[in-house]
């Protein structure tokens, strides 16, 4: 497994943070513990899913969870294609959800964010990712976007990002899945 794996999947796990943080930016600033519960609950659940993804492989061939992994990257690549096209602009219901930018809001977003993670993290445990690098990535990658998406927030058009997310995410997990295959 090499770096740029690991980064890619990372990557593409939290690549909605970067606009949701610019949903945040738009409407207050954003505090960096708000930010650190939402990227530890993304590292988390990443850590859940190359868990269950390592446990699942003990059961497999090699050659057969690398086929599985790739399988599932694609596929998750196709997914999100879909759901940019059926969608060209995510709906981030932060308004509703976020008023203030409290805790209760910081876990509730979190785990909304973090659910591709689990998928994402058990394709990767089926292949051996490494657990911490790879925690680690989704974390930091996470508190990133999200706070570098609440500083531009006023200064990039949020639109453009919502619509791009799914299309660049599903190019990512494409790679993956084909870096999988090799």
């Amino acid at each position: 497994m090499n770096l740029g794996q690991i980064i890619l999947l990372a990557v593409s796990s939290n690549l909605d943070d970067l606009g949701v943080g610019f949903s945040l930016g738009l409407k207050e600033r954003v505090c960096n513990s708000f930010i650190s519960v939402i990227a530890l609950i993304s590292a988390i659940t990443m850590l859940v899913g190359l868990l269950v993804g390592q446990q699942v492989s003990r059961f497999l061939t090699h050659k057969t969870a690398s086929y599985i992994s790739a399988s599932v990257f694609i596929l998750l690549g196709a997914w999100f294609v879909l759901q940019g096209l059926k969608s060209q602009s995510k709906e981030y219901n932060t308004e509703v959800a976020i008023k203030k930018s409290t805790m209760k809001s910081a876990i509730i977003l979190g785990i909304a964010l973090g659910i591709d993670s689990i998928t994402l993290g058990v394709s990767a445990g089926l292949v051996y990712y490494p657990i911490l690098m790879t925690t680690l990535f989704a974390g930091i990658t996470s508190f990133l976007f999200i706070w570098a998406g609440s500083k531009f927030g006023n200064k990039i058009s949020i639109g453009f990002i919502r619509e791009k997310a799914d299309f660049i995410a599903a190019i990512l997990l494409f790679f993956l899945g084909i870096f999988q295959l090799w």
